[in-house]
């Protein structure tokens, strides 16, 4: 059974994709970086909504790392 915490590795990939998504190099990602990266995690269109409002946990409309990692890894065990 995969877990629910994160391991080390899961991190360490979570960590290089959001580097990689920040398109503008904010340390942050917008909504719609957020979403794409979500999206192709192979979740349906209604779950990237619900993983982005429930990890958007200041309502800003973006992501830090912990947030993102977190929708992240949802989304892979949504997936599966």
């Amino acid at each position: 059974a995969r877990g629910t915490i994160p391991t080390d590795r899961e991190l360490r990939k979570y960590a290089r994709l959001f580097c990689r998504s920040d398109i503008d190099d904010d340390a942050l990602l917008s909504l719609g970086e957020a979403k794409d990266v979500f999206r192709q995690a192979g979740i349906s269109a209604e779950d990237v909504d619900a993983v982005f409002r429930m990890v958007d946990v200041y309502d800003r409309s973006c992501l830090a790392f912990p947030e993102f990692a977190v929708g992240v890894h949802i989304a892979s065990r949504l997936r599966t």
